[in-house]
């Protein structure tokens, strides 16, 4: 049976497999570590060029970072919009906006998207954006603005640190059409049925959200051994 764009409901016979949570602590300073890298690597490369080739000039940077830091606003914000945008496309709903005081985000409420619907709304902001920055990058007049968009291009890619952590547990750990996710900003939740999310399903790794699993594995274990318990009692009777 062909699964649709997306559902409202969550079907019976799904379960929870894996969160991805930005509100924990471990993920977020990993992801925010991977995230600096480009931006730091793109602001030396620019200070190193600019000192070799003695274009640097101190105030004309200073306007550079503060046109950046403008844009990169603008940036934030339609990046958000992306997603929402193709979430909306595909499920037909009103958008909801939301920020935390570390995460925007931009999508539609309580529905279950296909792994197809997902895959296309985390993938979108990346290719997307990845294209414009790097056109502007190719077709600024000068050294300011190619400047601002290598910047620009290094922020996006830090900024899609999360989408693309996304993108690999859907292409790698949960390749199977009946997937569905929640996504609801902070949080992207995914589901599978029961008969493919076992305990050995590959995509059940350490600090995976696989408490479902794990705990009704351990009530049959401590209801089996319970039962062997009772069985030894009443043979030593």
């Amino acid at each position: 049976m062909k699964l649709p764009l997306y559902i409202e409901t969550l079907p019976e016979d799904y379960q929870e497999v894996f969160q991805v949570d930005a509100a924990n602590k471990e993920l977020a300073v990993k992801m925010n570590i991977a995230a600096a890298v480009p931006m730091i690597a793109a602001l030396i490369g620019v200070v190193v060029y600019d000192l070799k080739t003695k274009t640097y000039d101190h105030w004309s940077f200073l306007g550079m970072l503060g046109v950046f830091y403008i844009l990169l606003l603008v940036y934030t914000v339609a990046h958000e919009l992306t997603h929402g945008v193709v979430y909306a496309a595909r499920t037909h709903k009103k958008l909801s906006f939301g920020f935390n005081g570390m995460i925007a985000w931009c999508g539609v409420k309580d529905v279950y998207v296909s792994r197809k619907v997902a895959i296309e709304a985390l993938a979108a902001p990346l290719v997307v954006f990845t294209i414009v920055f790097g056109l502007g990058i190719l077709l600024s007049p000068g050294w300011f603005f190619r400047e601002v968009f290598i910047l620009l291009l290094a922020s996006h890619w830090g900024g899609c640190v999360g989408d693309i952590y996304d993108l690999y547990l859907l292409y790698k750990k949960f390749p199977e059409p009946a997937l569905l996710m929640l996504d609801t900003g902070p949080t992207q939740t995914f589901y599978l049925p029961f008969n493919e999310a076992g305990p050995d399903h590959p995509g059940m790794v350490a600090g995976g959200r696989t408490d479902g699993i794990q705990k009704e594995s351990k009530a049959q274990r401590d209801s089996q051994a319970d039962g062997k318990s009772e069985n030894q009692n009443q043979i030593r009777i």
